[in-house]
């Protein structure tokens, strides 16, 4: 199911993904004037003929209680979710010379590994790899290829349950802003901008939890 919105200053922007967090994220990025297309599926894009000047995938989040082979499902799912999605994209752009943006929107916990937060890291993980790869792929067509990592954004579902030494660590920070679609937004918007030499790289959006 694809749908758009017709204002907006930025150029076309793909939005890929699903579930709740899909609204909240699309809802804060029109606020930010981009002309949307959103999609659960990358065939859902099939009937966009324009190119898009970027591509959002937003991760899924694991389902309760993810373990063992499901956590293979999930991943697998995932990231070949946002492979299809690039892919459509990327041919877009090189048909139309566009200089444009794939933007991962993923777990932070594929950085460090979290504890209780296997199945979210695994996926992260797999995609801040896909990202690197695709990054010098892609390069040579003028395509960044990035990554935001977001600790706490209530709207997307992210646990809000901090382990001792992690509630330690927010603790000694200075920042004290909860973590929002608002804030996440705002480092997504400057990637998809493209007014950046940033490519292959993963950008923490989490209120410090990571440094």
């Amino acid at each position: 199911m694809v749908s758009t919105t017709p204002h907006g200053t930025e150029g076309r922007v793909w939005l890929a993904g699903s579930g709740n967090g899909l609204k909240a994220l699309a809802d804060g990025l029109r606020d930010r004037g981009l002309q949307l297309v959103t999609a659960d599926m990358a065939a859902d894009f099939a009937d966009v003929h324009e190119a898009p000047v970027a591509m959002v995938y937003l991760a899924p989040r694991p389902p309760e209680g993810c373990t063992g082979a499901a956590i293979a499902d999930y991943v697998a799912n995932g990231v070949a979710a946002f492979v299809a999605a690039a892919q459509k994209a990327v041919r877009c752009m090189t048909r139309d010379k566009v200089k444009g943006s794939l933007v991962i929107v993923t777990d932070i916990a594929g950085i460090p590994g979290r504890d209780g937060h296997a199945a979210a890291a695994t996926l992260s993980g797999a995609l801040i790899g896909a990202a690197k790869c695709l990054a010098k792929e892609l390069g040579r067509q003028s395509i960044s290829v990035n990554v935001v990592a977001y600790g706490f954004v209530p709207e997307l579902g992210a646990e809000d349950n901090l382990r001792p030494a992690e509630r330690k660590l927010f603790e000694l920070m200075n920042l004290g802003k909860p973590g929002g679609i608002a804030h996440l937004v705002e480092n997504i918007v400057h990637l998809v901008g493209n007014r950046h030499l940033m490519t292959g790289q993963v950008l923490h959006a989490d209120d410090g939890l990571i440094i």
